[in-house]
Formats: C-alpha cells, sequence, structure tokens
C-alpha cells in the first residue's frame, strides 16, 4: 500500500503536477516554480511539528491521515483549470503544495520508524534498503502511470489519484492492530513532556 501511497502522492505531485498545470491554467512556469518552493519550504517549517503531533496517533491512523491529505490535495488540483486569473490559480495550487507537503510529513514520520521496528536486528541494513527501493520504485512507475492517464484524461489523474488514496486509507483503518506501535507506546511509556507532571505529582 506505500508504493502506491508515494505513486499518488509523492509522485503525481513531483512529476505530473508541473505539466498539467502549464497546459491546463493560466499558471506559468515561473509559478510552478513558486508553487514547488512552497512544498520544499513547508515540509522543512512542518517536520518537527508533525513529529510531535504523530506521537499522539496510532500509526493506522497516521497512514490513514498521510491518505486523506493526499486525497484531499489531489482533489484541489482541479479547481485550479476554473480559475481564470494566473494569482487566483497559482494561491489555489500552493494551498495544494502546502497540503501535500503536510502528508509528506506525516508519511516520512511514521513509515521510517516503522521499517527499523519491523527489521530483525541482523536484517535492519536490508529492510532498510528494501524500504529505499520501494521510495525508488514509486518514483519510478509513477510519472510513467501518471503521464499515460495524464494524456488520456488530464482530470482522471487527480480524481482517480484521490479515490486510490481513499481506498488506501480505509485499508489503514481496517488494518488497525496490525501494523504495530512503537514500543514504548506499548510498555505505556510516558512522552518526554510528560516526565515533568510525573514528577511533580510524585513530590506532592
Amino acid at each position: 500500500m506505500n508504493l502506491v501511497l508515494i505513486i499518488v502522492g509523492y509522485a503525481l505531485f513531483s512529476n505530473i503536477l508541473p505539466p498539467f498545470a502549464k497546459a491546463h491554467t493560466r499558471v506559468g512556469p515561473g509559478a510552478i516554480g513558486i508553487i514547488v518552493l512552497f512544498n520544499t519550504a513547508f515540509i522543512v517549517i512542518a517536520q518537527l511539528p508533525a513529529t510531535r503531533v504523530v506521537k499522539r496517533m496510532r500509526r493506522a491512523q497516521a497512514f490513514a491521515a498521510t491518505s486523506a491529505l493526499f486525497a484531499i490535495a489531489l482533489l484541489g488540483v482541479l479547481p485550479a483549470t476554473l480559475i481564470h486569473s494566473q494569482l487566483g490559480a497559482t494561491a489555489l495550487l500552493a494551498g495544494v503544495a502546502t497540503v501535500f507537503a503536510i502528508g509528506e510529513c506525516v508519511h516520512a514520520v511514521v513509515l521510517g520508524p516503522l521499517v527499523a521496528d519491523l527489521a530483525p536486528p541482523h536484517l535492519l541494513g536490508r529492510y532498510i534498503s528494501v524500504f529505499g527501493l520501494m521510495a525508488t520504485g514509486g518514483l519510478a512507475i509513477g510519472p510513467a502511470i501518471g503521464g499515460a492517464v495524464l494524456a488520456a484524461s488530464p482530470d482522471a489523474v487527480w480524481w482517480g489519484g484521490a479515490l486510490i488514496a481513499a481506498v488506501i486509507g480505509a485499508g489503514f483503518l481496517l488494518s488497525g492492530d496490525r501494523i504495530p506501535e512503537p514500543l514504548a507506546v506499548k510498555a505505556g511509556v510516558p512522552d518526554v513532556g510528560e516526565e515533568p507532571r510525573a514528577a511533580t505529582h510524585a513530590t506532592s
């Protein structure tokens, strides 16, 4: 499911949105650069807050949230074709890029530690290599699939991708306990922010 999520999320935004925006919206090449800048800058800004928020969620819920964010962002591309102002279309797609960025942050924060937790200690390197190959494969396959769909039906890329992302999100929610939680969560170890309060109660 993560491979498909990489395709409909990362690959469609990085490789399919720029040619789609240039051909089907009022957005020009310079504005596309601004949209990508919004995405990159927000990833840098949101990485730390996303880590804190995701710590309070179950992993299945975090993956489902990623899927929902990608679905919202993919659907958000479509109204840009109806906006006749370059500024308006650019602003909308910049918002879409921001939603994509939040989804990317949540996905990265959950997936990396999950791979490390699933791997036996003596196979950790191999698991990480497979994870890297999965990401590379998604970014390689995504443009080929997205480009073919874009040529056949430009709008179908976005509503079809959103539908797939929604189905994947539902799958993550249904999987529930099949996705293991961090050992600290299972053991009931408090977050770092909870330690001072626990110490205060103990002394009082």
